[in-house]
């Protein structure tokens, strides 16, 4: 019912890209998108995509920016604070 992608530097292309496309495929009504900064160290926005009434591909319905709200398929609320402190810390 609901994919969540988290996006990283060396797949980005294909966490975006390719991956939407098989998720639509399968058809997955809800694809969350989690990007980062261009540092790759905090969320910037969660893009909320909903399959389209073809099935064929995503439409872009909310671009979240401080925190993400659902309620459907889940019930949730979230700040981007409390997700971030729930990420694995990157390595160095």
């Amino acid at each position: 019912m609901l994919v969540v992608e988290v996006t990283s530097d060396e797949t980005v292309d294909a966490d975006i890209g390719v991956k939407r496309e098989l998720y639509a495929r399968e058809g997955i009504p809800v694809y969350l998108i989690v990007h980062f900064d261009k540092d790759w160290q905090q969320i910037t926005e969660i893009e909320e995509c909903r399959l389209d009434w073809s099935g064929r591909r995503y439409v872009t319905r909310h671009t979240h920016s401080d925190a993400l709200v659902l309620t459907e398929p889940v019930t949730l609320a979230i700040t981007f604070a409390d997700l971030q402190s729930r990420l694995p810390r990157p390595r160095l």
